[in-house]
């Protein structure tokens, strides 16, 4: 898979075996799933798993979170829509959309919005 941003749906059959693992698990959870952070950031409430084994953070953002990945980050929106900004331009998002980021660097949600993320 080379450098991008990718729907999951449109590249399933593109995907190794950890990030198919990851978006059946990410599906599953929800925000019961995650111990929330007593403190914002980037103005977002934040909760890490419960699981030792799992690499998942829930973000509950107003407007505007930022991300960065060398590798390959699994993004799964809960609820809201809004775009994605990046190096090479903007993508739209919704609802129920599950988002592969591939050697993007740094990356931005924006809109009110309630994301998954599977750091690998």
């Amino acid at each position: 898979m080379t450098k991008g941003i990718y729907i999951y749906n449109d590249i399933k059959n593109e995907v190794n075996s950890t990030i198919t693992k990851a978006t059946k698990k990410i599906l599953l959870l929800n925000k019961s799933h995650f111990t929330m952070m007593p403190d914002m950031v980037q103005n977002a409430h934040i909760g890490k798993t419960n699981f030792v084994d799992l690499n998942y953070i829930y973000i509950d953002s107003e407007k505007r979170f930022k991300l960065y990945t060398e590798k390959t980050d699994l993004v799964f929106i809960e609820s809201g829509n809004g775009f994605i900004k990046w190096s090479r331009g903007e993508k739209i998002f919704s609802a129920g959309d599950i988002l592969i980021f591939n050697e993007v660097k740094e990356y931005e949600l924006n809109g009110k919005c309630v994301f998954i993320v599977f750091k690998n």
